[in-house]
């Protein structure tokens, strides 16, 4: 039974996703109050899976018992931990998310139609009002503009890697979006874009450690010269 919200304070449910090939786990923040039903919904259906690392596909968990505050999802959003994706928090209506569980389904099928459905930023076609940090253009082009959502937009478009698991199910209606349209990927030119800002991204961070390696050598040099010329007193 998931945790009541008091009338004065609106609460957000937690849905996790771990993902096996960038080895990172982000959070949804998901607003609680208003979608418990969808919640629920979704929360049943996840725990009808028994959850592994599938390849390069995410598992999902989701705590619907102990919600966290409006502030703590948003600034949980500012956190710059992540290469792929940031926590993302959403305000808006929340949409019955139903995966199509068949009877005769592997628990790898479960999971290959659970990821299809909402994994790498797909959640957000069935919620509303996403509540991105407030960060100045600037600022979020120096590291990566993940907080503009860039990343996430790539996780959506990247398909190629499903085709494999997709030939090993049945297909299912084309991603969800307006009546009579295909899916809304982008074209390969900006996809070809947020690929190079990422690789961009993951270079500057991996300079960055190399450069924290390096001072603490030098701390340990420094402190190891302290040693030394103590003995030699």
């Amino acid at each position: 039974m998931a945790s009541s919200s008091s009338d004065s304070e609106i609460k957000y449910a937690v849905l996790m996703e771990t993902n096996g090939k960038e080895l990172e786990s982000w959070y949804y923040f998901i607003r609680h109050t208003g979608n418990e039903a969808a919640l629920q919904h979704l929360s049943d259906q996840l725990d009808l899976v028994e959850w592994y690392i599938l390849d390069d596909l995410s598992t999902f968990d989701i705590d619907l018992d102990n919600l966290v505050s409006e502030r703590t999802a948003k600034e949980m959003t500012y956190l710059c931990l992540n290469a792929v994706s940031g926590h993302r928090k959403f305000d808006g209506k929340m949409e019955m998310i139903d995966f199509g569980f068949k009877p005769k389904d592997s628990n790898d099928k479960k999971i290959v139609r659970c990821f299809k459905k909402i994994g790498i930023g797909r959640l957000d076609d069935y919620v509303e009002d996403e509540d991105f940090p407030d960060i100045d253009i600037e600022e979020g082009s120096d590291d990566g503009s993940d907080s503009s959502g860039t990343e996430y937009e790539y996780g959506l478009s990247d398909s190629d890697e499903l085709e494999s698991s997709e030939e090993e199910i049945e297909e299912e209606r084309p991603r969800h979006g307006k009546k009579g349209t295909s899916s809304s990927n982008p074209s390969q030119s900006t996809v070809d874009k947020i690929k190079e800002e990422i690789k961009a991204k993951k270079a500057a961070k991996e300079a960055l450690e190399k450069e924290k390696e390096k001072a603490k050598q030098k701390a340990k040099d420094d402190e190891k010269k302290k040693r030394d010329d103590k003995k030699k007193k």
